[in-house]
């Protein structure tokens, strides 16, 4: 394996895996710098997939979701497979989690083609579609790095069961069947990423070394600040009522049930809320009650500009999730200007009292309690907004992600014998 020249020759492959994932960003900031050979995803906005458009697909929801997409990428540095994406979203709707397991393995057969055909020193794939892939590029010398986006599977299901809370120190949590490619995918790379400190630290609750695991924050990538810029932002509302957005599944991970139960007992405060984002049947049975409260409105799901606008509109932003790893949704809040409530394990970089407050999960009082000291001190709510908007913006950028990660690698591939081989300690 060649080293890599002075001039930056290609060194990258990235596997990004099906939708919109943050490994796009992560292989447009590896172009800019001159370093992807290629980038692997499912269903993707080519020239050829956006001709759609002039069949009046541009006027559907779903297709604009696609072609949210987009990312500065040449369509020659992209291997898509948006036949195998499809056939994994609807073969996990009617077949479950085995039919998608098989989809992802087949991914990773195909990636493992593109990987013994690469000249590149290293290989970024996410967890779950590594597989083949990641041993083909074990054998061929190349260092591994493995994305990893949520909490460990090992204290994943623990925390949705337990309201947020962690298993007793040193407990090892079970792992269903349908997380094993994951593990084996986090197992066997030389090194795992995460995108917050909750992360790592249930990773290090579950045994690992922390000094094996790097943690990069991945901010917001431009087309979102582009959106923001594009939305006119609206004027106050006249009324003192508080108006509040959630944005994501609704669903018990991300605090579906603390949520309902903090607003239905705060009757002593004028709100209002706009729930973005799916909501299944189970869901809409269960939060009857709560879903047709007039004070609620349903949304359902958005592209980004209607959400930036939404956002935008909003004085605060809600989101109890019991575990994350680092939602982008509540970045996107802190850069529209929202005033942010959420919880530590939502892996986000709200500070309670500076950029927000911070709720305990399992304890949907203190989100009840936070409301009403957000309504109580509106001033202090939009001026903290307003805060928020700049530290995303001159703090949370997708050039400083890519700085990070550009880091991360040469750190991977220092101490490696010209064939790529890791140097004996």
């Amino acid at each position: 394996m060649p080293e890599r020249d002075a001039l930056g020759a290609p060194d990258i492959v990235i596997a990004n895996g099906f939708d919109r994932y943050h490994l796009l960003t992560a292989a447009v900031e590896a172009e800019r710098r001159g370093r992807l050979e290629r980038c692997i995803a499912g269903f993707y906005p080519t020239a050829r997939i956006a001709t759609l458009a002039r069949l009046g697909l541009d006027r559907q929801q779903k297709f604009l979701r696609l072609m949210d997409r987009k990312v500065a990428l040449p369509d020659d540095k992209l291997v898509t497979m948006p036949v195998l994406e499809t056939a994994g979203h609807l073969g996990g709707r009617l077949l479950g989690e085995r039919c998608v397991a098989a989809v992802r393995r087949r991914f990773s057969e195909n990636a493992r083609r593109v990987v013994e055909s690469s000249t590149a020193a290293l290989y970024h794939y996410r967890s779950g579609f590594g597989h083949r892939s990641a041993v083909a590029a074990r054998q061929r010398g190349m260092a591994t790095l493995c994305d990893h986006s949520i909490a460990h599977p090992g204290v994943l299901a623990h925390l949705v069961q337990h309201q947020g809370r962690l298993p007793a120190e040193g407990e090892q949590g079970d792992v269903s069947p349908s997380w094993q490619d994951v593990m084996d995918d986090l197992r066997h790379a030389d090194r795992v990423l995460v995108n917050s400190d909750f992360v790592k630290e249930t990773f290090v609750h579950q045994g690992w070394d922390p000094a094996r695991i790097d943690v990069i924050y991945q901010g917001l990538d431009d087309s979102f600040f582009d959106l923001l810029e594009s939305v006119a932002t609206p004027e106050p509302a006249d009324d003192s009522t508080l108006q509040l957005v959630f944005a994501g599944a609704f669903e018990q991970r991300k605090g579906a049930d603390h949520l309902a139960e903090a607003l239905q007992a705060l009757d002593d405060v004028p709100w209002r809320l706009q729930l973005i984002g799916p909501l299944d049947d189970g869901m809409r049975t269960r939060h009857a009650g709560f879903l047709n409260d007039s004070r609620v409105t349903v949304v359902g799901r958005v592209g980004r500009g209607e959400l930036a606008r939404r956002l935008q509109a909003a004085d605060a932003f809600l989101f109890p999730s019991l575990a994350e790893g680092s939602a982008r949704v509540v970045f996107e809040a802190l850069a529209a200007g929202c005033f942010v409530i959420t919880t530590k394990n939502s892996g986000s970089i709200v500070e309670d009292g500076k950029h927000g407050f911070i709720v305990q999960p399992d304890d949907p009082s203190t989100t009840a309690d936070a409301l009403r000291r957000a309504h109580a001190n509106r001033a202090m709510v939009q001026k903290i907004g307003e805060a928020n908007r700049a530290v995303v913006r001159d703090h949370y950028r997708q050039a400083g992600y890519g700085d990070a990660l550009m880091a991360v690698y040469d750190r991977l591939l220092a101490g490696r014998r010209p064939d790529g081989r890791r140097e004996a300690a």
